[in-house]
């Protein structure tokens, strides 16, 4: 596969996730390598589909389907950061460690044991920091390199 970005990763990535909504979010995190072009997107019915990776930030949010997205699935070579449930009101800042070479943060959060967005972000040099905010029907995300 042709990685999405060039660069070298230069230490950590801070990941900051804000709960702006009116009620309990659960944010999971996950560090993957750019040479991940898709990611599996599963809703409640068990049907798969794709969503392309892309260079920068990207922000997925389902709308319109018949059965509501519930998780992500991702290669065997993704690693779970953490997963977080945020009351209302609550942020959490933690570290990813060792990322790898031209990593790709990816970030989703639910509401109801459905997912109400999908953040990625990757840069093409040293990825520094993504923030996720949840709000009550969709997030937002912002990221530094």
């Amino acid at each position: 596969m042709t990685p999405l970005v060039g660069g070298d990763q230069q230490g950590p990535v801070t990941v900051g996730l804000i709960n702006s909504a009116n009620e309990t979010q659960t944010f999971e995190v996950w560090v993957v390598d750019d040479s991940v072009e898709k990611i599996g997107v599963k809703d409640s019915s068990g049907e798969v589909g794709n969503l392309s990776m892309t260079p920068g930030l990207r922000s997925f949010h389902p709308e319109g389907y018949d059965h509501p997205p519930i998780a992500v699935v991702l290669p065997e070579s993704a690693r779970h950061v953490t997963t977080a449930n945020l009351t209302e009101g609550s942020t959490r800042e933690l570290t990813v460690e060792d990322p790898p070479n031209n990593p790709t943060v990816i970030i989703s959060v639910k509401s109801d044991g459905r997912i109400v967005e999908i953040v990625t972000a990757t840069c093409d040099r040293n990825l520094r920091y993504v923030e996720v905010t949840g709000q009550d029907d969709h997030a937002s995300g912002a990221y530094n390199c």
